[in-house]
This record gives C-alpha cells, structure tokens and sequence, in this order.
C-alpha cells in the first residue's frame, strides 16, 4: 500500500483544455488554464489505511472535498469541485 499522506507540490504546464457544463461557464481554459501557462499545484492529502481525503491547489483556485480509494497498483483517481462553484477537476 503507498502512502499517499501528506502535502505534494509542482508545476503544471497546460498543454490543451477543453471545458463543459460548470467548467465552460467558469472558462477555465480562457485564464488560468489557457494553453501554455504554467501553474503551481499543491496537494494536500491524509489517509486512512487505502482511503485519501483532502485538497488541492491549482494556481489559485482551490479544489476541495477530495476522497478516493486506491486501487490495485497504486493507482488514485478522485473527483472534486472547485471550491464555491460547480466546475470539476
């Protein structure tokens, strides 16, 4: 089992977007997320035997509420919304 507890940091760099339902109506991929910009993330995760729970940071907009089990081989795949609004990540 990975531990997967704690806070990850790192530069991300957009290299498309496209964007839907509560997405498209926050253009996300108009600004921060348009192609090219390179934004720093911050992942802020606790864990409870193969449960994680936490947030994110992308650039400036904070994604909360996160929660996923992890997989066989390590693998974690969550939703979140951005915080106070409807777009996913």
């Amino acid at each position: 089992m990975p531990s997967l507890g704690g806070t990850f940091t790192g530069t991300y760099t957009v290299t498309s977007c496209t964007q839907s339902g509560g997405v498209a109506l926050a253009n996300l991929c108009g600004t921060p997320f348009s192609q090219g910009a390179s934004l720093q993330y911050t992942f802020n995760f606790t864990q409870s035997v193969d449960v994680i729970s936490g947030r994110f940071f992308m650039g400036t907009i904070e994604f909360d509420n996160i929660t996923g089990t992890i997989g066989l081989g390590g693998n974690l795949t969550f939703e979140s919304r951005a915080s106070g609004t409807s777009a996913r990540a």
